[in-house]
């Protein structure tokens, strides 16, 4: 995991022209945890890159609204 600070906003990150803190090293990759229903904040253009697990919760409590047919 990488410290981006407010370099998260931008379009690209250059390596070359700064250097990013490492937080923590991984030996696999690992989903993030669903963040449970009252934290879960986001816009409906990032129900896309949910994580599998994630869907699967949401899927499990909502049924499936309309809006997911692209994670179909």
């Amino acid at each position: 995991m990488i410290e981006w600070g407010r370099g998260y906003v931008a379009r690209i990150q250059r390596a070359d022209q700064q250097e990013k803190a490492i937080l923590e090293l991984r030996r696999a990759h690992q989903e993030e945890a669903f963040p449970g229903f009252a934290d879960l904040i986001l816009s409906l253009s990032q129900v896309s890159t949910f994580p599998p697990s994630w869907i699967a919760v949401l899927r499990a409590s909502l049924g499936r609204p309309a809006c997911w047919s692209r994670l179909s």
